[in-house]
């Protein structure tokens, strides 16, 4: 079963993400880089993406404050926010 975490970034500031497998942005909007992926992602408020398998992603704030729900499953930990620049909910 699949788990939501809530993920708040400020203007620039970005959060690593493991084991997510889907995330929906609230508001704003986000640059996603996906491991072993070759295109960049932006979505925006309303807009989600599902994310590959054990997938590790690099998400980042555009344009100002965003917020997103990230789905992952039970057990295991999705959010390795940088501590400085990131905060999660």
């Amino acid at each position: 079963m699949n788990r939501p975490d809530t993920l708040t970034l400020e203007r620039n500031h970005f959060a690593t993400l493991r084991g997510a497998t889907q995330i929906r942005v609230t508001h704003g909007s986000l640059w996603l880089t996906v491991d072993g992926e070759p295109d960049d992602i932006f979505i925006e408020r309303g807009q989600a993406v599902a994310l590959p398998a054990g997938a590790r992603a690099l998400v980042q704030a555009l344009h100002g404050p965003a917020r997103a729900v990230v789905l992952r499953p039970a057990g295991v930990r999705a959010l390795n926010a940088d501590k400085e620049n990131c905060t999660h909910v």
